[in-house]
């Protein structure tokens, strides 16, 4: 698990990940900010 400040990173990350690790499967999640709940 990481945390990111924007989607880019954590699709860069995603990738990173996938390269290294083929088989596996990966999701990005997002917090919902507190003044959007």
């Amino acid at each position: 698990m990481a945390r990111f400040f924007n989607r880019q990173d954590a699709e860069d990350y995603r990738r990173f990940l996938k390269r290294f690790i083929p088989d596996a499967e990966f999701e990005v999640f997002f917090d919902v900010p507190n003044e959007q709940l």
